[in-house]
């Protein structure tokens, strides 16, 4: 894209850096989105452009335009996406538990079919979360924020895990700096689901005040040292199924969000199985 032709709509402070909604000239109409790192000397690295091009095309990644510049900071720029994230969906019920286990579900599904070419090309998310999860106006799903992706290296995930996700999300080797593949985001997803359909109270990290932890920014070492994420979902605070659809939602999400990376299902389509 050519700067001549941008021009600044609207601007949106985010936890890693800024969004900026841009008007391209040459078609007059504002139809991409420019996000920027935080701080003007930080700057995306090699691996997430890499990352970025090597997902392109992938139905509910948004698509990849290239780089530009917003004044003297390089900017990722992407399609302009209309609708609202998982979170704006949630927080008119949030932290209650109130959305219907199968809108829930639904999201779920729809996630799990973008990640699985994103995890046949050995790539992982890291961060799934509320608000990466996009609800498109057309009823689509977006999975946004790719920037803490990696590649998997190796038979054996050698990739250490950065205390760059969302703590309430994290599978437990993220959180204590253990080797991640596939399996962690199964772990993060499943975890903002079985959120979204039956409150926060399933996380064990929600009751000991992770939030307020990341709030404080204490280091990753003293996080890890006051939160132990041993105890992972509370499967057991589960309400009774209603019927043998909801029985398998539940099931699939216990599997999704088992303690051990190894007792997890190995493919996204291992888990759709269990929920079709």
């Amino acid at each position: 894209m050519k700067n001549d032709y941008l021009e600044v709509v609207t601007k949106q402070r985010i936890s890693t850096g800024l969004y900026f909604e841009v008007r391209d000239g040459s078609l007059g109409s504002a139809d991409v989105v420019v996000k920027t790192p935080r701080g003007a000397t930080c700057r995306f690295g090699e691996e997430t452009i890499d990352i970025l091009t090597e997902i392109n095309g992938i139905q509910g990644v948004p698509f990849y335009h290239g780089l530009t510049m917003i004044g003297p900071t390089a900017g990722l720029v992407f399609e302009k996406l209309e609708g609202r994230t998982f979170d704006e969906r949630m927080k008119p019920i949030f932290p209650e538990p109130g959305l219907d286990w199968r809108e829930a579900k639904a999201v779920m599904i729809a996630v799990l079919k973008i990640l699985k070419p994103v995890h046949a090309k050995r790539i992982v998310h890291g961060d799934i979360k509320f608000r990466n999860i996009f609800l498109r106006n057309n009823g689509a799903v977006s999975l946004l924020d790719w920037d803490n992706a990696r590649v998997i290296r190796g038979s054996e995930s050698h990739e250490r895990a950065r205390l760059l996700g969302t703590l309430l999300y994290m599978s437990p080797e993220q959180i204590r700096d253990e080797h991640v593949d596939q399996r962690s985001d199964y772990y993060s997803l499943g975890a903002v689901i079985a959120t979204a359909a039956y409150g926060p109270k399933v996380l064990s990290l929600y009751e000991l005040g992770a939030d307020k932890v990341l709030k404080k920014r204490e280091s990753p070492e003293v996080i890890r040292k006051r939160i132990s994420a041993g105890e992972g979902i509370k499967h057991q605070i589960f309400p009774s199924a209603k019927d043998a659809l909801e029985e398998a939602f539940q099931t699939a999400l216990r599997a999704m969000t088992r303690v051990k990376r190894d007792d997890r299902p190995a493919t996204a389509e291992d888990i759709l199985k269990i929920v079709r």
